[in-house]
């Protein structure tokens, strides 16, 4: 069986390499189709291509998503080696080509625009003064398939449900708050536990949101079962809703702090234990040498800045 893929490999594509990858990374078909913007057939396709090619079975379907086989976890191995041995010489032949860029695109998640798109636009702007910056809001879904065709160049994003690597920056971790009026949070205290949470009436995302996953995950690992009174699509849908005293939301304070500095809704982080998620860069692979650096540590410092009006914590 190893023979096999050591003898067959090269019938395999890059494409093909960063797929099995994702699958790996993310544990599932779904959440790898999630995280490249394409549909989750798709996906199970180009698995079920590379495992005939290769003449085996790559991957075992579980009910939680799919376990490498012993031959899927040597493959792995090669896979994880070839991207980046490629992705090393590519950065380096780019490096040595490059005059840098003329353009750089940066994306930021929706709801923290707000936030952040002033302070970055001038911070890379200053940094960068011959390059032409523009920072954009989008949603979370659709950032690996903008990184991957060039749309954007650098991502501010969460993890889940992207899997930061050691090339990548974890800048912060972010807590989730429980959102609502002052009467549906019922509490003077800043925190609540999320036992508490659980038995109010919450406006949680749709099923299919990842952000969705993480919260019904923390519940499941926790034994507590939650009360949902309505699913919704969009994260001011749920501040809306909370906000008219429908229920209660969980969101991070990063996408509420205009409201709750106003006076308009009342926030309590959740604790015992706590939802976390980490903030982070993702860089395509067009960014390359000195300018990755550069960019990297601009978004850095200028993030920095906001860390205690948005409750972002440092890594660690």
């Amino acid at each position: 069986m190893i023979s096999a893929i050591t003898n067959l490999v090269f019938l395999v594509n890059f494409n093909d390499l960063r797929v099995f990858l994702d699958v790996v990374d993310t544990g599932g078909m779904t959440q790898a189709a999630s995280q490249r913007g394409r549909s989750q057939p798709g996906i199970s396709r180009t698995i079920r291509d590379i495992e005939m090619r290769l003449g085996v079975v790559l991957f075992r379907r579980t009910g939680r998503g799919v376990d490498l086989t012993p031959a899927g976890e040597r493959f792995l191995g090669f896979a994880r080696a070839t991207m980046e041995a490629f992705e090393a010489v590519e950065s380096e032949v780019r490096e040595i080509a490059s005059v840098g860029p003329r353009e750089l695109a940066v994306v930021v998640p929706l709801r923290t625009g707000r936030l952040l798109i002033p302070v970055l636009q001038k911070a890379l702007t200053s940094a960068l003064p011959d390059v032409e910056v523009h920072v954009y809001e989008d949603a979370m879904a659709n950032m690996a398939q903008g990184l991957s065709q060039r749309k954007y160049d650098v991502a501010i994003a969460y993890a889940p449900p992207f899997r930061f690597e050691q090339r990548h920056d974890q800048l912060f971790r972010e807590r989730l708050h429980l959102v609502g009026t002052s009467e549906a949070i019922a509490g003077e205290e800043a925190t609540i536990s999320l036992g508490e949470v659980a038995a109010m009436p919450l406006l949680l995302p749709n099923t299919r949101s990842t952000y969705r996953n993480q919260i019904s995950s923390a519940f499941a690992e926790a034994n507590l079962t939650p009360t949902i009174v309505r699913e919704l699509e969009t994260s001011e849908a749920l501040l809306a809703f909370a906000g008219e005293g429908e229920g209660v939301a969980i969101l991070p304070y990063s996408n509420v702090y205009r409201e709750h500095e106003a006076g308009e809704i009342a926030v309590r982080e959740i604790v015992s234990p706590p939802i976390e998620r980490q903030v982070g860069l993702l860089f395509n692979r067009y960014v390359v040498g000195g300018t990755r650096s550069q960019v990297r540590s601009t978004l850095r410092d200028a993030m920095s800045m906001l860390a205690q009006r948005s409750r972002w914590l440092p890594i660690g």
